[in-house]
């Protein structure tokens, strides 16, 4: 076992593209203070010889090893954070709740309360509630996450730390760029349906065609009407993903729910006009409505709001302008370090 680098330990576990994407982001951040692990972590297990290749198996298999990990940051007192409730749980018994920092973004029942759905306290909440009671410093990513811990899970207030999401705002640094008169929109979101990429195609094909140019990234497309751009297949980083940013105006997400879709920070940074709905919960902090772009009460009159900025060529520059400095001033690397590190240090 190799004796800890750091201080600091920073485990994640990503699930999907967001959180891979806030995984990396973490990682270039901190670089250099701070020892990572990720449960995700490509490691060759052998059980009996047999080469394991089953994804849960070796997710299982990945939280036993770094429990033993963990254990040897804990003899040295180390601060370890975890990204997400779930390798908390994995390792339980491996770390001392005095020297842990919990890191969310979301919460099993945050959908819920955006909703106002009833949710069942089942026994996986209650296995939740009782972990994020114990820990003694939560650092909530969104408002909306704060909000939750304390009316949803009961956490007490002096527990919770807010923090800005980290983004890589280095990575999607252009120079301002005119809008044409004919604007080019993007909407970029791998679940079709739920970030409502079918009511922005339909918009098309009644209103939008002709006086945007509109281009659809996402992983399935039911139709593909004629005269928009649909692209697939767009690996994170890349120079493809990278000039989709560079060679738009306006960013549009109409989505029914998220929790703090990455790619609205990612279209800020690049210097677009974004125009999103309030259930994008973390929206707020990085749009402000009327100054880089709209927040809508409904995904309907998100579709209305892209229709009349369209026309609105000063408008749209002076959003796309404002957007890169809001994402300088609150999300560069010094200022989601210098927040991050006060919570520890507390």
């Amino acid at each position: 076992m190799k004796a800890p680098k750091s201080n600091i330990l920073f485990i994640t576990f990503p699930v999907d593209l967001g959180n891979k994407t806030l995984e990396l982001n973490i990682q270039k951040i901190f670089n250099g203070d701070v020892d990572f692990i990720s449960l995700n972590d490509k490691i060759k297990h052998k059980v009996l010889g047999i080469n394991i290749t089953n994804t849960y198996c070796n997710r299982l298999l990945n939280a036993l090893h770094l429990r033993e990990i963990i254990k040897s940051y804990s003899k040295t007192d180390c601060t370890i954070i975890f990204q997400g409730i779930s390798p908390a749980l994995f390792t339980l018994g491996a770390w001392q709740k005095a020297n842990i920092i919990i890191s969310l973004d979301w919460t099993r029942t945050l959908y819920a309360a955006l909703l106002h759905k009833k949710f069942e306290k089942s026994i996986i909440f209650k296995i939740h509630q009782k972990l994020l009671l114990q820990c003694p410093k939560i650092i909530c990513l969104t408002d909306a996450v704060y909000s939750n811990l304390l009316k949803t899970y009961k956490v007490e207030k002096y527990q919770l730390f807010r923090c800005p999401m980290p983004f890589d705002i280095d990575r999607f640094k252009f120079p301002f760029r005119n809008t044409p008169k004919v604007p080019r929109v993007l909407f970029i979101g791998a679940d079709y349906h739920r970030k409502g990429g079918d009511l922005l195609v339909e918009a098309w094909k009644k209103e939008l065609k002709g006086i945007v140019e509109l281009t659809i990234v996402t992983n399935w497309l039911p139709e593909h009407p004629d005269g928009l751009t649909f692209i697939k297949g767009i690996k994170y980083g890349s120079d493809i993903h990278r000039n989709l940013f560079l060679n738009h105006d306006i960013f549009i997400l109409p989505t029914r729910y998220d929790a703090y879709p990455q790619v609205i920070g990612e279209a800020a940074a690049a210097g677009l006009a974004v125009i999103t709905t309030k259930f994008a919960l973390g929206a707020r902090e990085i749009i402000e409505n009327g100054k880089n772009g709209y927040i809508s009460d409904t995904q309907a009159s998100c579709i209305q709001l892209l229709l009349n900025l369209v026309n609105d060529i000063d408008k749209i520059n002076a959003f796309k302008k404002a957007s890169r400095n809001i994402m300088e001033e609150k999300y560069s690397g010094d200022v989601i370090r210098s927040e991050f590190f006060r919570v520890i240090d507390i």
